[in-house]
């Protein structure tokens, strides 16, 4: 009896595997377990839903190492969001990242640089946000090198959630125009070079 009792216990241990085409102590392999290791991400910033188009696309390097590739564009030119300051801005970034867990998975720490041109109003430009505009417009270049501080959130075998911050330096060089009729209002070019998050972004990642 006790012999039969040990055969059907056993047997009810391995059926399930036998059904599903594996052996007892090995995975077998699903939508959502570790067999998938994605090579590559493409990506979009939330803030998109307000105009600000940020894709990027990302490389797994090896197991801890990627590089990405990222474009931006606002085309606010006759006032951002419902205001009168207009904020124009075209861009790219270039950014190493080191993922402490995994590429892909958890929290990632990185160096970036970028180079952007811009047309900002007096109050859009960092060193004097909130103020009132002054009925000009700065437009200039931006060359930027910072930190990279962010999280990848794993919500599907191929989807992450992604938000990252970046702080650093940008050295701008600018001219003042007049809004209303576009004359140059300064002889040659003004510089500034501050410390601030150079890009801000929750992206939404789909990874093949």
């Amino acid at each position: 009896m006790k012999k039969i009792m040990a055969i059907i216990a056993v047997s009810l241990l391995l059926v399930p595997g036998l059904l599903m085409g594996q052996t007892p102590g090995e995975d077998y392999k699903t939508e959502f377990n570790d067999y998938f290791v994605p090579k590559y991400g493409v990506k979009l910033n939330a803030l998109a839903l307000i105009g600000v188009v940020n894709p990027a696309f990302e490389v797994a390097l090896n197991d801890n190492f990627s590089l990405q590739a990222e474009g931006i564009g606002i085309f606010y030119r006759n006032g951002f969001l419902g205001s009168d300051k207009v904020c124009e801005m075209y861009g790219a970034f270039l950014e190493g990242r080191y993922y402490i867990q995994e590429t892909f998975k958890g929290f990632f720490v990185g160096v970036n640089t970028g180079y952007a041109h811009w047309a900002l109003s007096k109050g859009i430009v960092p060193n004097w946000i909130f103020q009132d505009s002054d009925n000009t417009v700065r437009k200039g270049d931006s060359f930027m090198l910072g930190l990279t501080l962010g999280w990848s959130f794993e919500v599907a075998s191929h989807w992450r959630l992604e938000p990252v911050i970046c702080p650093g330096y940008n050295h701008a060089w600018y001219d003042i125009y007049s809004k209303e009729t576009d004359e140059l209002l300064t002889e040659g070019r003004s510089t500034n070079h501050f410390m601030i998050a150079n890009k801000v972004a929750f992206n939404v990642v789909y990874l093949f």
